[in-house]
């Protein structure tokens, strides 16, 4: 089976032989003394798939407190315990072993393993260090160095961003000492990552290792090998940013998902090693418009609805990326798990030459009517946009009952509700929404819908609100929306509206 390329062909071969009948189980734990950290892998796979559950944990366990028997075939047996059957093994049960640092070195050995087929599994290990003691870590920092060597970075690189000080710290120092180009590009990815602090101590590692001649590849061009996809700002502060590599020469396609906002950051990030073909739409020219379809989660009230994604040049979507990195680091805000593990992706590539950092905007478009605003509503790439506060359930209610339809609103209602909605704050936030927004709408070559957004962001600032067309539409809606939500409860999603 180690011989085996195919993940389905080996997922097929494991259950057959794993189902073949109780006469796997003599044979497997026989394996156990001679197993190397992979074939403990393909015993460990086999374990899991073998009918009689109890049975196979029962024979482990034997195996793994009997004294008589070798360590390696001891700690392959907890090995398997605790990550194929998800078993808890009692700490005391390692000092029992003549060489207890032989479960360190095979544990990193397996993960290696692990890693080098499922990166994610890098993540499970991190976790399971970061409430060890000082002397435990700089323990497996030694180890990882001395067993793993530049197969150590991808796990280095994520422990380097770790909030514990002693973690992060050990990490960066370890990625210092390990003479492979890989550690240099690994800390020069982490870089953008990273708050001032740790990234002090990442610039000196990678200086070290600079001054003995250990350099980074050289940056490659991103065009080509990137697709990237931008979603327009919503009117809640949200951006959606796509990246798409091509496959690589095992055929594996890279994807990265990351959800921006305006005040949070990155709090959300999806990603994967080896994506789906179908993940991402096919190919359009720069500047043209997918319609994605979402998945139908009636739960949600979203039923058929579409996601506007703009086909743009990478360092639009990387840049985008940059300054929502900078809002959470100066908020002391941490990255999900996801984006510290693939977030590094988008820094080992270079800056395209010729890229402008933003379309300018047109001076003739600048004379557009001011009192059009209103209009931008109805496009597509502003659904979404309005008003959505929870005092706006009071008037809503009214609404509801003086007429069931919700109509006949009281002689300047709208003019206060305005004026409440947009606060000092708010403005501001409108204000930078729309200017995303106006960025985004002249790289889709919609020229008049980027001029009125412009136009509606330069008057936000000066125009009282209960006189901006934009502002009112905006309050308008979000009440219709809030009516419509006490009228049809079942209909929890107003952006679906």
């Amino acid at each position: 089976m180690l011989d085996i390329r195919s993940e389905q062909e080996f997922s097929a071969r494991a259950q057959r032989v794993a189902t073949s009948g109780p006469q796997i189980v003599p044979v497997l734990l026989a394996q156990l003394d001679q197993a190397d950290s992979q074939y403990v892998g393909v015993l460990g796979v086999l374990a899991s798939l073998y009918p009689d559950r109890q049975a196979i944990i029962e024979k482990l366990t034997s195996v793994a407190y009997d004294q008589t028997r070798p360590d390696r075939g001891r700690v392959s047996a907890i090995l398997i315990l605790e990550r194929f059957l998800d078993q808890e093994i009692d700490p005391d049960l390692l000092n029992t072993l003549d060489n207890p640092q032989f479960m360190a070195v095979e544990t990193i050995r397996e993960m290696m393993r692990e890693g080098a087929r499922n990166p994610r599994a890098w993540i499970e290990y991190t976790r399971s260090l970061v409430e060890q003691p000082p002397e435990t870590i700089w323990d497996v920092m030694d180890t990882l160095l001395a067993v793993g060597g530049e197969q150590a970075v991808p796990a280095l690189c994520l422990l380097a961003q770790e909030e514990r000080e002693i973690l992060s710290e050990a990490a960066l120092h370890t990625l210092g000492r390990i003479d492979h180009p890989a550690a240099a590009e690994g800390l020069r990815s982490i870089l953008p990552l990273l708050p001032p602090e740790p990234r002090t101590l990442a610039q000196r590692s990678l200086l070290k290792l600079q001054l003995k001649q250990v350099l980074p590849d050289e940056r490659p061009d991103p065009r080509g090998c990137w697709r990237t996809l931008v979603g327009p700002p919503d009117g809640h502060g949200y951006q959606v940013v796509w990246f798409s590599h091509a496959p690589d020469e095992r055929g594996a396609r890279k994807f990265l998902g990351l959800s921006l906002h305006e005040q949070a950051g990155i709090p959300q990030a999806y990603g994967n090693h080896n994506a789906a073909p179908d993940l991402v739409p096919e190919p359009l020219p720069l500047g043209q418009v997918h319609q994605v379809l979402l998945p139908v989660r009636s739960e949600e009230g979203l039923t058929g609805a579409q996601l506007l994604m703009l086909e743009t040049d990478f360092e639009y979507g990387r840049r985008l990326v940059q300054a929502a990195q900078e809002r959470a680091i100066e908020a002391g805000k941490r990255f999900p798990i996801e984006y510290r593990l693939m977030g590094p992706w988008l820094w080992r590539y270079a800056d395209p030459e010729g890229t402008a950092p933003s379309p300018p905007m047109p001076a003739a478009i600048r004379s557009v009517d001011r009192t059009a605003g209103a209009e931008l509503l109805y496009h597509p790439a502003f659904r979404g946009w309005f008003a959505e506060r929870e005092w706006l359930l009071r008037p809503a209610r009214a609404l509801l009952e003086q007429t069931p339809k919700g109509e006949g609103l009281p002689p300047g209602e709208i003019d206060r509700l305005a004026r409440r909605y947009c606060d000092p704050e708010t403005t501001v936030l409108l204000q930078g929404r729309l200017r995303a927004m106006v960025e985004w709408l002249q790289r889709a070559g919609q020229t008049r819908p980027a001029a009125l957004a412009w136009a509606a962001a330069q008057t936000l600032g000066d125009t009282p609100p209960e006189r901006h067309p934009l502002v009112r539409a905006m309050v308008e809606l979000g009440l219709q929306i809030t009516v419509e939500q006490l009228r049809s409860p079942e209909r929890t999603n107003p952006r679906s509206l």
